[in-house]
C-alpha cells in the first residue's frame, strides 16, 4: 500500500497566509481570484481544511508562488544540506 504524499508533506496554510500578506491581498480579494469564499481561504490558512489538490496550482498562481512553496515538510525531515544551512 502506498502512502498519500499529501499526508506526509501536507498543504501548509501558514505559507499561503504569508504569500497572500506579502502581496497585500485580503482574504476576500484572494477568494475572488479563486472564485471561492473568503471563509474557505480562512479555513485553508488556519488548517481547518485543505484545498483539493487540483485547486492548488490556481492558488499558487494567485499568490505568485510555486506549488511546492505551499507544501511543508514534517518536523525532523530536513535534508543534511538544509541542516547545514540552518546551522550556519
Amino acid at each position: 500500500m502506498t502512502r498519500d504524499v499529501r499526508q506526509t508533506i501536507g498543504f501548509d496554510g501558514s505559507r499561503l497566509l504569508a504569500a497572500r500578506e506579502h502581496l497585500g491581498l485580503t482574504r476576500a480579494e484572494l477568494a475572488r481570484r479563486l472564485n471561492t469564499g473568503w471563509d474557505v481561504v480562512l479555513q485553508w490558512e488556519t488548517g481547518q481544511c485543505q484545498p483539493r489538490p487540483r485547486k492548488v496550482p490556481a492558488i499558487a498562481a494567485a499568490v505568485g508562488v510555486a506549488v511546492s512553496d505551499l507544501y511543508g515538510s514534517p518536523e525532523g525531515t530536513e535534508t543534511l544540506a538544509e541542516r547545514r544551512v540552518a546551522a550556519g
